[in-house]
């Protein structure tokens, strides 16, 4: 290791000592708020149904269908409505309650680790609400009128960042008052997505500009697009920030300048639907051009998939790479990763809000024709997957950051000839955790097995905050990983 490189990585280790953990404060659920976690990944660890099939519907009232649902501890759906009430649905489809708002909540739920569900409202407040749907405490954003559209991100803290219509970005503290707030050029549609690395909140506001914010609520940088930007930026794996807006493009941001890496023009454009990243780094975004965008990271597109009507709606992504998004078609659709229609679900009316897919794999959406969604059946956690995979491959830990526990997914082939009569057809496997210096620190797999796709569960008791890095070997096939642990 180079003097450089040991310097390097002794800002990084004391920045990472010295900053909060993100993900500490939000739920670890498997999809606590709007496209999943604090970066906008929209990728859930778990594998989505084979086919769709409806488990379950329920009647919400809402033909505004922007909010999109999120999932509690104990399998509760949350999710808003354009009749004003934010509603807890259980696992089987009830009503378990509803809470009045004063005007359309179009804001998706975010639920924090005491189980809090904080939302926003048309009616200037931001509400946090109690597990059993009691009012715990609102704040009033002064000015705003309506136009609240803005989902909120939790940080390690509990401070909540939404945006507002009164051009202003908040951060509110876990007791309700404020903590600080930035005023941008314009209204704020865009909900917050967080670096988990250094605690910037990137958001657009509809003057065009994209902000990055540091968060003691001064501004890093912002990049004018030259068009309302749309209303969530999502952040890659190297810390790219991706956006779409209205004038057809999606824009890769460099995270430290706020420069141009790259734009990509669609046939159309990009208003509420945000920037998807896969496991491999893919963007997935969806057009008014009624296709669905899969970008290489260097801005080359490597497919799209032509709906029947504009997107509106935000993929999601299972752990097999299948991307979920809604259209004004009134299709759910359910693309595999080469592009190819892996099925379509036929609802009642358009659908703008964005899927979430649960634990079993049940892919839940809200539709514009008062109808919240189940679709099934699910294979659940990867070690359910039935079949051979087509390809190697290692996952980031799940959630990475990591506080105390998280989860590692990873498929292997079968063994090649020169290997497979001395192993009975399995292959060895080691899966390792490694620190900086290159030392095995623990040991999670060393054994051998058949091709097929595996989760290991990982402690990281006895680990202190610091960088570290999941190898895995087979006879013919290596991949390392980066995992942030964080105290």
């Amino acid at each position: 290791m180079t003097i450089k490189s040991i310097k390097v990585f002794f800002i990084l280790f004391v920045g990472l000592i010295g900053f909060r953990n993100l993900d500490a404060q939000l739920a670890n659920t498997p999809w606590p708020m709007f496209h999943h976690d604090l970066q906008h990944t929209g990728r859930s660890p778990y594998i989505g149904p084979a086919t769709p099939q409806l488990k379950w519907s329920c009647v919400t009232g809402n033909y505004l269908s922007f909010s999109s649902p999120t999932i509690g501890f104990d399998g509760t759906l949350y999710v808003g409505s354009s009749d004003s009430n934010l509603y807890a649905i259980d696992s089987m489809g009830s009503i378990k309650w509803s809470y009045k708002t004063g005007d359309y909540v179009i804001s998706s739920p975010a639920i924090g680790y005491d189980s809090t569900i904080y939302v926003l409202s048309w009616d200037s407040k931001l509400y946090a609400i109690n597990p059993d749907g009691s009012l715990k405490w609102s704040f009033v954003t002064v000015g705003s009128g309506w136009y609240q559209n803005s989902s909120p991100a939790i940080d390690s803290a509990g401070i909540i960042y939404f945006g507002s219509s009164n051009f202003k970005l908040y951060a509110i503290n876990p007791d309700g008052s404020l903590k600080w707030s930035y005023q941008t050029d314009f209204r704020i549609a865009s909900s917050p997505a967080i670096d988990p690395l250094n605690g910037v909140i990137y958001l657009g506001c509809d003057a065009g500009k994209v902000y990055a914010i540091n968060y003691d609520g001064v501004e890093k940088w912002s990049y004018q697009t030259g068009s309302q930007p749309n209303p969530a930026p999502a952040i890659g794996s190297d810390r790219t920030v991706y956006i779409g807006a209205y004038n057809h493009k999606l824009y890769a941001l460099n995270p430290d300048s706020g420069t141009l890496k790259w734009s990509y023009q669609t046939g159309g454009m990009i208003t509420t639907s945000c920037p998807a990243i896969g496991y491999d780094e893919t963007i997935y975004v969806g057009s008014y051009d009624r296709k669905l965008y899969a970008m290489n990271p260097d801005g080359s597109v490597k497919w799209s998939f032509l709906t029947g009507e504009r997107i509106g709606s935000s993929p999601a992504i299972d752990f097999n790479g299948t991307i979920y998004i809604g259209s004004s078609d009134s299709n759910l659709y359910a693309i595999n990763s080469d592009g190819s229609l892996k099925w379509s679900y036929l609802t009642g009316a358009p659908i703008y809000s964005s899927p979430t897919i649960g634990s079993d794999g049940t892919i839940y959406v809200q539709g514009s024709d008062s109808l919240f969604y189940a679709i099934g059946p699910g294979f659940g956690s990867i070690q359910e997957e039935t079949g051979t995979p087509k390809t190697y491959g290692l996952t980031d830990c799940f959630p990475n950051p990591i506080v105390n526990k998280g989860i590692i997914k990873y498929q292997i082939l079968a063994p090649t000839a020169d290997f497979a009569s001395l192993n009975n057809g399995k292959s060895k496997v080691s899966l390792a955790l490694y620190d900086i210096t290159g030392s095995c620190v623990k040991t999670l797999v060393n054994e051998e097995k058949q091709a097929g796709s595996y989760s290991v569960n990982f402690d990281a008791k006895g680990l202190t905050t610091g960088i570290y890095f999941v190898k895995l070997k087979t006879d013919n096939y290596r991949e390392t990983k980066k995992l942030i642990l964080m105290r």
